[in-house]
This record gives structure tokens, C-alpha cells and sequence, in this order.
């Protein structure tokens, strides 16, 4: 089984509310949700982007610029 499948789902399910002690049990199932979940998310440019420290801008959402925001120090 793929472990890294395995911290996504779990991760996501920490972003949707579930806790620790949540009763969510899913099994094999990360091994095939998962990239579809992946491939939606991108496909429908909905994924976080991530901040390169080396610029100024981000590829993922152009023409936000994150180094006028006092909430992230570059």
C-alpha cells in the first residue's frame, strides 16, 4: 500500500473536520480515490498553490502577488 496515499486522505480528512477519534475508517480505499480526488482538484484549479521562496509572485494564481502580504514572511 502506498503510504503517502494514505497521509493525503488523512490530512484531507483533518481539512474536512475529522479528528483523531472520528470513527472514519477508509481501508484500501486512498489507493484508488485519492488520484482521482488529485486529478479533480487540479483539473479544477482548487489544490493550495505553492510559494517559491526565490519569487516574488506564484505560478499557481498569477497576478496575486504574496510578497505584499504581511501574513506570509518570504
Amino acid at each position: 500500500c502506498n503510504w503517502v496515499l494514505h497521509v493525503w486522505i488523512h490530512e484531507l480528512g483533518h481539512c474536512l473536520g475529522y479528528g483523531h477519534s472520528s470513527s472514519l475508517c477508509y481501508g484500501s480505499v486512498p489507493d484508488e480515490i485519492v488520484p482521482k480526488v488529485y486529478r479533480y482538484m487540479m483539473k479544477h484549479r482548487m489544490l493550495p498553490y505553492i510559494i517559491n521562496p526565490f519569487k516574488s509572485y506564484n505560478d499557481y494564481n498569477p497576478g496575486i502577488n504574496d510578497a505584499d502580504n504581511p501574513d506570509i514572511e518570504l
